[in-house]
């Protein structure tokens, strides 16, 4: 059972960490409603998002965009 939650917690830790710019590092960030984000990939989990430079936080879809 340990070893099942050191690896569940590595795993964690290496999708929290898997994040870059989308298009091979190339996106470029944007505007809107006066916040700055940019676009990202995971590349663990193979999902994108977008990260508010503004706020330092993951937003999984922009409203309204």
């Amino acid at each position: 059972m340990r070893d099942a939650i050191i690896n569940y917690k590595k795993r964690q830790a290496l999708e929290d960490y898997a994040w870059i710019a989308a298009c091979g590092g190339t996106e470029h960030p944007f505007t809107l409603r006066g916040k700055k984000y940019l676009y990202m990939w995971n590349y663990v989990t193979k999902t994108h998002g977008y990260y508010c430079i503004t706020d330092d936080v993951f937003v999984k879809q922009l409203r309204g965009y």
